[in-house]
């Protein structure tokens, strides 16, 4: 029976340490991709994975969703080039992936 147990206990850190590993490959990939336009389909696509269950994943390893994620990243990029940078506010939102200078302003506020 503690064979059983540790067997279980053993594949459950294991596909743990597998979604972690998967994250953080995914965290990457958007952190050096900001600038493009990112979608769960693009992100199914490059790594060969429903976009289901890329949403899922983020859920469940990151707390909130693929969009909220996003902006998120985006905006903390967005602060990084404000400080760091001569770049105008224009020119760091579309560096960080906004299309509409209205849209970065206003997730900028929120978040």
């Amino acid at each position: 029976m503690r064979f059983i147990v540790a067997l279980q206990e053993y594949h459950l850190e294991y596909l743990k340490d597998k979604d972690t590993r998967f994250i953080q490959e995914l965290e990457d990939y958007v952190k050096n991709h900001l600038n493009q336009p990112l979608t769960l389909q693009v992100l199914s696509e490059e790594f060969n994975k429903s976009s289901s269950y890329i949403s899922k994943k983020i859920n469940m390893v990151l707390g909130r969703s693929f969009t909220d994620y996003l902006n998120v990243q985006r905006i903390n990029m967005a602060k990084v080039l404000l400080k760091e940078s001569d770049y105008t506010i224009k020119a760091i939102g579309i560096e960080v992936g906004y299309i509409s200078m209205r849209h970065f302003l206003r997730t900028f506020k929120k978040i």
